[in-house]
């Protein structure tokens, strides 16, 4: 079992304390298909994506499933917004048409704009800086602090190709 799929069968716990640690993706968080998994990774990591933090080796991300089965992504990225260091945009990717990533045809690629989860202070905020912006993240507003759908240009780019 992976960490991933850990995170999904603990959620109904985490829950009856006010957390989570899993949950289903909008569907207007898609924003395309892509093709090339291997091709489209590296080109997210060239263009300035990167895995989401951790502490102790475990991502600060919940399992998100894809919003018309229930499959935990197999991928996610995160990329700071240059204009805003406090947000970033983060991305989950399901791997379509074959049995593994070299057998994959394509990428299904959702995402959404949020405050960064990162346990340490940035841009200068003072430590209740960093606590509201993490409460934010993980109490979020949809539509005001949890944009759906809302997609980096560098994502935009790679799926109109």
């Amino acid at each position: 079992m992976t960490l991933r799929q850990l995170k999904k069968r603990l959620n109904p716990v985490a829950q009856k304390v006010g957390l989570y640690t899993a949950y289903a993706l909008d569907k207007t968080e898609f924003v395309g298909v892509v093709a090339d998994p291997w091709k489209t990774q590296a080109e997210l990591e060239q263009r300035g994506y990167e895995s989401p933090p951790n502490i102790m080796g475990v991502q600060l991300t919940a399992a998100k499933t894809h919003p018309h089965w229930d499959r935990v992504h197999d991928l996610t990225l995160r990329r700071i917004d240059p204009d805003n260091r406090r947000w970033q945009w983060h991305i989950h990717m399901w791997l379509r048409g074959g049995d593994n990533k070299r057998q994959a045809h394509h990428y299904e690629i959702f995402s959404h704009y949020e405050m960064r989860p990162d346990f340490k202070r940035i841009d200068g905020e003072d430590t209740a800086e960093m606590l509201g912006r993490l409460q934010i993240h993980y109490k979020p507003t949809w539509g005001d602090t949890y944009l759906l759908g809302k997609a980096d240009p560098v994502v935009k780019d790679l799926v109109n190709d």
